[in-house]
């Protein structure tokens, strides 16, 4: 809940302090979240022999209460920006930049028959205002998210059964290591790339997802192919390069389609990805027990970024 809570507001924040560029800042963000990632287990295995297991949680703890001033530090642009007069003998300042201006749709005078149903209809009236839900009658708000959920579920749930697909492979415990440190490595290395990419070259970053998605569908299904144990390491690899394209340009997609609603937009994507991936739950469940492969749960993972880049 608090993961669901921060984030629309952490991308809402970034998606105000940066109008041009935002790709290569987003990369650099994610190139430090993926440093950290790597140096926190042998962190947590150093606070465990140093300070043992309770006094790890202590730190692990201690370490999420700088959340708490990070949240308070995203402070609203316009804050900040210069102020200019408005004419010589008026005292009143506008903030330069900041006209915005609201488009106000007239609403049409709907007719009830009865006092009750003219109730339920202006209650559901706010709550679609307040979510903003005349998103879902856009097609291309659909569409986008649809594909967000469908690759990013799919993104996911490869990862979590990534080691299971190793083990099941026949892999050694040390095989398994190079293989997955190979896989984040890659990762680390792309999050780098795309970094140095989108600062020099302005990119959609529709594109950076189509491509990432299209591709991590085509080395999947390499993936399944080959079963040597370089071959893995080798496609292993490339995914995790590629694993980057769908990981940064994520919030930014819906940030350029909705630059105006983006705090709902990316609020109903998440809510939306949410129902997605509980439903893919089930599906791998019900491939692998019906085939009793699980090359057949990468089958249907693949699947998902195919419909994604269709």
């Amino acid at each position: 809940m608090g993961f669901g809570l921060m984030m629309p507001a952490v991308f809402t924040a970034f998606n105000r302090y940066f109008d041009t560029r935002r790709n290569a800042a987003m990369a650099m963000a994610q190139v430090l979240v993926a440093a950290l990632n790597i140096s926190f287990p042998f962190l947590a295995t150093l606070s465990m022999d140093t300070f043992g297991f309770r006094g790890t949680v202590a730190l692990i703890s201690a370490y999420g209460l700088h959340c708490f001033p990070a949240m308070l530090s995203l402070q609203p642009v316009e804050w900040y920006m210069k102020k200019e007069p408005l004419d010589a003998n008026s005292q009143m300042y506008q903030l330069s930049g900041n006209n915005l201006e609201e488009n106000k749709e007239p609403v049409p005078t709907l007719c009830t028959s009865t006092r009750r149903d003219r109730k339920l209809l202006d209650a559901w009236k706010s709550v679609e205002k307040a979510l903003d839900l005349g998103l879902f009658k856009q097609p291309s708000f659909v569409n986008i998210v649809l594909g967000l959920s469908l690759s990013m579920t799919s993104d996911l749930a490869f990862i979590s059964i990534f080691p299971l697909l190793l083990t099941t492979a026949g892999f050694s415990t040390d095989e398994l290591t190079l293989v997955m440190t190979t896989y984040f490595t890659a990762d680390l290395i792309s999050r780098i790339f795309v970094f140095l990419l989108t600062s020099r070259i302005d990119i959609s970053s529709r594109k950076l997802f189509l491509f990432g998605a299209l591709f991590s569908a085509i080395f999947r299904i390499l993936y399944v192919v080959g079963d040597s144990f370089w071959w893995i390491v080798v496609i292993s690899a490339v995914l995790g390069f590629l694993r980057s394209f769908i990981q940064i340009p994520l919030p930014l997609v819906v940030a350029e389609a909705f630059p105006t609603r983006f705090v709902t937009a990316f609020s109903l994507y998440m809510v939306v990805c949410g129902c997605v991936a509980l439903s893919f739950g089930p599906l791998m469940s019900f491939a692998k027990q019906t085939t009793g492969r699980l090359d057949m749960v990468v089958h249907l993972l693949t699947l998902a970024h195919i419909l994604c880049a269709v």
